[in-house]
């Protein structure tokens, strides 16, 4: 099986920033399509990192935790979040008035 590594990054870092400063992206909506939308924006501007073996996804862990390839993936989840606001996928859902 082949793996780009870089998107299991993406996902790590985006989850990271819904969970501890869920203030900052209290506008941003977390459905399938928007989470989509955002990763597929910051693997846009990062160079795929593809494993094949158990050897790979060791090397692909050794490379998360390289400072500037972690810090450049942080910079393309914020481009991603911020393209989302720009142009959202879809109209906020709107509650329901009370009858």
């Amino acid at each position: 099986m082949i793996v780009n590594y870089m998107e299991s990054m993406v996902d790590t870092v985006l989850k990271n920033e819904f969970t501890f400063s869920p203030e900052k992206y209290a506008d941003i909506c977390r459905c399938d399509s928007c989470i989509a939308f955002i990763k597929a924006t910051a693997l846009n501007h990062l160079s795929p990192f593809y494993v094949t073996t158990v050897t790979g996804e060791i090397y692909g862990e050794y490379r998360h935790k390289e400072i500037q390839n972690l810090s450049d993936v942080m910079v393309a989840v914020a481009k991603g979040i911020e393209a989302l606001r720009a142009a959202p996928v879809h109209q906020p859902v709107q509650a329901a008035a009370p009858s």
